[in-house]
């Protein structure tokens, strides 16, 4: 058999080849390899050269793959992914792996940060690394290996796992309800100081969970508005008013007796949580435990009954 050596071109094009595929850009890739970019240029131009045929359309600030390209970069992509992951599980002396998440602000301290410990304890080689943003989770920042979204699931730029749409319905504190005889009707909510936080359009809000429940008329008192859902859920724990409670994060709250569900009218929440994975790390053992850990943490939420 002809040695591989003949066959393929050096590996240092090869990994050049992958990162300006993934990137699109040569420029991101000589940033991400720590070479420069005339470098990662002169490799995979060599590497056309030997394959007799452009990678690459060169476009004005950008690259696009051609139809050899995308294929090739496939293939590439899913070998790379086989040869880390099996020196990875191969490895005698296993050292640290860091596992890079960034999540929404609310999402990672109100659900993923009170779990995450049941995953570490089965993987005590593994130390985690939390990202949290106030908006959309990018997945191309730095050394992140996922993010879990908030949306309808249609992203690109990663292997999309679907985890569980949410319910809302009122909540306050056992103290706020005693202050009115322990019963509040929906349709008396606009006498009552309503919490609230800012929302981008991007979750569903008071006035879509009232016409919802086909209530109209009296316009709700927004007596505390924060920029922060986790800002807001301490105020409605201190007896402030009512907070719209997202099901994932106040039930813990609600079993500890923090805050009461006092009404039975209900939302779904108009999306899902999603998790996504960076293409290049979803074959990784750690990876892949952790998608069913997530998973398996989510059943309950699809399984409650509305």
């Amino acid at each position: 058999m002809t040695k591989f050596r003949t066959r393929l071109p050096p590996f240092a094009a090869l990994i050049a080849f992958e990162a300006a595929a993934r990137l699109k850009s040569f420029t991101g890739a000589a940033n991400e390899l720590g070479v420069s970019q005339p470098a990662v240029t002169r490799q995979i131009r060599d590497f056309e050269n030997m394959i007799g045929a452009p990678l690459f359309d060169r476009l004005h600030r950008s690259v696009e793959l051609t139809e050899r390209g995308r294929e090739l970069a496939q293939t590439l992509t899913r070998s790379l992914e086989e040869i880390a992951g099996s020196v990875e599980r191969l490895r005698v002396n296993r050292t640290t792996v860091e596992l890079k998440i960034t999540s929404y602000v609310s999402f990672s301290s109100l659900w993923l940060v009170p779990r995450i410990m049941q995953f570490g304890e089965n993987h005590p080689d593994v130390r985690f690394h939390t990202v949290s943003q106030h908006r959309g989770a990018e997945l191309q920042m730095g050394s992140v290996d996922v993010a879990l979204r908030y949306g309808q699931g249609g992203w690109t730029d990663g292997e999309v796992y679907y985890l569980f749409h949410d319910r809302l319905f009122p909540v306050c504190s056992p103290d706020y309800l005693a202050r009115y005889g322990g019963e509040i009707r929906l349709e008396d909510l606009w006498r009552h100081k309503i919490i609230d936080c800012d929302n981008h359009g991007e979750w569903p809000d008071w006035s879509q969970f009232m016409a919802y429940h086909d209530v109209h008329g009296e316009r709700l008192n927004i007596a505390h508005h924060y920029t922060y859902y986790t800002d807001a859920l301490v105020a409605a724990i201190a007896g402030h008013g009512i907070l719209m409670g997202w099901q994932s994060h106040v039930s813990d709250k609600i079993a500890a007796g923090q805050l009461v569900r006092f009404l039975p009218h209900t939302m779904p929440s108009t999306d899902g949580h999603y998790l996504v994975v960076k293409n290049e790390r979803k074959n990784l053992p750690v990876i892949k435990s952790l998608i069913k850990w997530l998973q398996e943490e989510s059943r309950p939420y699809v399984q409650m009954p509305m």
